[in-house]
């Protein structure tokens, strides 16, 4: 018979959660070099054409996006990438839709 107490219960289904966190994680950070590499790669090969800066926000929102799965694996540190990537992409977007309504230089304070 297999031991089924409360406590053995709580503790398998912590591994569990544990190891499932782990491989999101594991994914995540592959995602985010693939990307990283992708923008790196792709950006000397569109500066020529006419939707180049829009390609290139696409790929900096996905590159961030990715970074913050990365590093999201406790809720803490998912809510502080989150809150760091956010103006960020928004300065990005908005400066290029909007570009009457944004200066372009607050929108590089957040990119670092």
């Amino acid at each position: 018979m297999t031991d089924r107490s409360p406590k053995h219960v709580r503790i398998q289904r912590l591994a569990e959660r544990l190891q499932a966190r782990a491989g999101l994680t594991r994914y995540s950070t592959v995602e985010f070099l693939i990307a990283l590499v992708l923008l790196l790669v792709v950006t000397p090969l569109v500066e020529g054409l006419s939707q180049a800066v829009l390609i290139e926000g696409v790929l900096l929102t996905v590159v961030l996006g990715s970074a913050v799965l990365a590093v999201g694996a406790e809720r803490r540190t998912l809510l502080i990438a989150v809150a760091l990537s956010i103006p960020a992409v928004l300065s990005k977007w908005v400066h290029h839709f909007l570009p009457r309504f944004s200066s372009r230089k607050p929108g590089l304070a957040p990119c670092g």
